[in-house]
């Protein structure tokens, strides 16, 4: 008799980098299981997950909070019964989402804050100093699953930006200053005088885009590239250069040569994954010159010098 396909609730909502890593493990989830995957996400969130072919039903969880938005996502929570609930997420609110889902068994992270545990049935077990990734991967065995880890395939608009070949994507933007690498426009000096075509994207730049507009080959898409379409931007990249960002797991999980320079996390917890990959690169920032030299042998030689 054949096995009826499993339903498996995933509640991870935020934020872009968390969600790229929890991809890999939730496409081994798919493929080792052939299960329907609901997701519980915020809504300028999956734009961006519609861009694979992973989820087969959005549970959103909207941005303003009020009594009838809970109460509407409640509702489609308890519309379906699951035979796993994962809250990868940990905090009260997704304990929360996981206290409503019908089913037996409700897996969470040892490791959850605000009382979130209360919710759950069992929990991974965690071991410090793991990759972001790594820790989530830990949801595999709890399912009795092989720890593997798969590449989603995303949907993207091969026209893309195609006038531009294999260009250098800069995302120089980052949600914490803690994280801001201050070198991204002496970089991309380098990167034009080169030769290379450059793009800046993402939301905003660390430096002034209008100062490199005397370069040919200096493209600016700040504020160009929507979230369901920077799978299709960054389909194009030779390579990418980021802070610690979404966009650099972005590209990790989409095997282009990923490129990301620390100053305040550690690379070895929150590079691009998985760092034994020979496209992905992580450091501390040292100073300008270092960086920079560490950057080119990235692009062009596919090694960082020590």
């Amino acid at each position: 008799m054949k096995k009826s396909m499993q339903k498996i609730l995933i509640i991870k909502p935020s934020s872009l980098g968390d969600i790229i890593h929890a991809m890999g493990i939730v496409a081994s989830i798919k493929r080792q299981m052939n299960a329907q995957i609901d997701w519980v996400v915020k809504e300028e969130f999956a734009s961006f997950l519609k861009s694979s072919s992973l989820v087969d039903n959005f549970l959103i969880f909207k941005r303003k909070k009020s009594l009838k938005n809970l109460l509407e996502l409640r509702k489609q929570i308890r519309a379906c019964e699951y035979d796993y609930v994962l809250d990868m997420q940990g905090l009260f609110r997704s304990g929360m989402m996981t206290f409503w889902a019908k089913s037996k068994n409700k897996i969470g992270r040892k490791d959850s804050r605000e009382f979130a545990s209360l919710f759950y049935n069992s929990t991974i077990k965690l071991s410090e100093k793991k990759h972001a990734v790594d820790i989530l991967s830990e949801f595999l065995p709890a399912l009795g699953l092989e720890k593997t880890y798969d590449y989603p395939s995303f949907i993207v608009d091969e026209n893309f930006c195609a006038n531009i070949k294999n260009p250098i994507i800069i995302f120089s933007d980052t949600r914490r200053p803690e994280k801001l690498w201050k070198y991204f426009k002496e970089l991309c000096v380098t990167l034009l005088e080169s030769g290379e075509n450059v793009i800046l994207a993402g939301k905003e730049s660390s430096f002034d885009p209008d100062s490199l507009n005397h370069y040919k080959n200096f493209y600016n898409y700040l504020g160009k590239t929507k979230l369901p379409e920077l799978p299709s931007l960054v389909a194009q990249a030779k390579a990418c250069v980021c802070n610690d960002s979404g966009p650099l797991h972005l590209s990790a999980i989409m095997q282009k040569i990923s490129i990301g320079v620390f100053t305040a996390t550690e690379p070895e917890l929150y590079g691009p994954y998985p760092l034994s990959s020979a496209k992905n690169f992580a450091f501390m920032s040292e100073n300008k010159d270092k960086d920079i030299e560490k950057i080119l042998n990235a692009i062009n030689f596919g090694t960082l010098t020590k």
